[in-house]
């Protein structure tokens, strides 16, 4: 039985509080169970209380970064989900995302409607 969006966990991690509500209300008015952190330091306290299906993190922040978070969400073993990750310096990171493999990388500005259709897609079909 496929499982209702509401049950699905994603954790939204932005340093730019505007672009974190922005896309959090998108996800939650689609219908997913969101979490919001700051930091790449605060999304891993999230991500080790919350079993999360998936987590949409900026590239650059102060306080944890998003390539050191997914480094992190790698080493764990423990985390089965999805990641994307979103910036507009994706060029600098090319060659450690290629070895991180995240599930996407966005470039900034994200569309909105592309993001959560996205989400849906790869949460409720699979990659």
């Amino acid at each position: 039985m496929k499982k209702a969006l509401k049950e699905y966990k994603v954790l939204i991690v932005d340093d730019e509080p505007d672009l974190r509500e922005i896309f959090s209300s998108e996800l939650g008015n689609t219908g997913f169970t969101v979490f919001e952190a700051s930091s790449g330091q605060e999304a891993q306290a999230i991500a080790e209380r919350e079993t999360l299906d998936l987590i949409v993190s900026d590239i650059r922040m102060p306080d944890g970064d998003g390539i050191s978070l997914l480094k992190w969400i790698r080493s764990t073993g423990t985390f089965k989900g999805h990641f994307i990750i979103m910036s507009g310096f994706t060029e600098t990171f090319e060659p450690e995302l290629k070895l991180l493999k995240p599930d996407r990388v966005l470039n900034k500005p994200v569309n909105l409607r592309y993001l959560c259709d996205y989400v849906t897609k790869i949460l409720t079909e699979g990659p």
